[in-house]
């Protein structure tokens, strides 16, 4: 029981950012570096692939245009626009 309310508070926080560029990167920045993190990245959403070595690539979900079905999955609170 405890597992599934502490899985609940996670999801009512998690943020899901639009873009990958230098807005959604500095967003994504503050958000972990405060010092009672409020919020959780669940990842980006863009049409463009970050490269592979670049630090967004492991955050980023996919597509824009598959945003309904990425939306179904993580279950966000929010949804950012960082374009």
């Amino acid at each position: 029981m405890v597992g599934k309310l502490r899985d609940m508070r996670d999801q009512s926080r998690r943020v899901l950012i639009l873009g990958s560029g230098p807005l959604a990167t500095a967003l994504i920045e503050e958000i972990e570096s405060a010092e009672n993190r409020r919020y959780i990245v669940a990842g980006t959403v863009d049409d463009q692939m970050p490269e592979p070595d670049s630090p967004g690539y492991r955050r980023w979900i996919g597509p824009l245009d598959s945003l309904d079905e990425i939306v179904d999955r993580v279950h966000p609170a929010f949804i950012v626009v960082a374009m």
